[in-house]
């Protein structure tokens, strides 16, 4: 895939989030308002789970995901918002391979569990 094929950052990409990753990520207060706005448009619509970003915005979004993940000191909020940046960055992945298109949504991400039987883990898109 050539460099023309990528997506632009204005493009919309529609990603599909669970209302707990919604609420995660209006948890974090370095959000841009507009895009706060979309999320709550988002939680109170009938489809809910489903908003259209850009490409630019997803980016932000994983990055202040990644950054609260990596300065909390709860482990389990920590272990959510990973969980969070890793389905963004595979929704990101995916749009920049030129699997998604302005309607289509990101596949789901295959889970396991692991030795410890505790926390299902997202394995790396292969």
């Amino acid at each position: 895939m050539g460099r023309l094929d990528r997506p632009a950052f204005e493009e919309l990409i529609e990603a599909r989030l669970s209302e707990t990753e919604l609420a995660l990520l209006l948890s974090l207060p370095a959000i841009r308002p507009e895009v706060r706005s979309l999320l709550i448009q988002t939680q109170l619509d009938a489809c809910a789970g489903e908003v259209k970003l850009t490409f630019y915005d997803l980016g932000e979004l994983a990055g202040c995901v990644a950054l609260q993940s990596k300065h909390t000191e709860d482990k389990e909020l920590g272990r959510r918002l990973h969980r969070l940046f890793r389905h963004l960055v595979a929704v990101m992945q995916a749009a920049s391979r030129g699997e998604l298109g302005g309607s289509a949504t990101a596949p789901e991400l295959p889970c396991h569990m692991p030795l410890n039987g505790r926390v299902p883990v997202l394995c790396p898109a292969q």
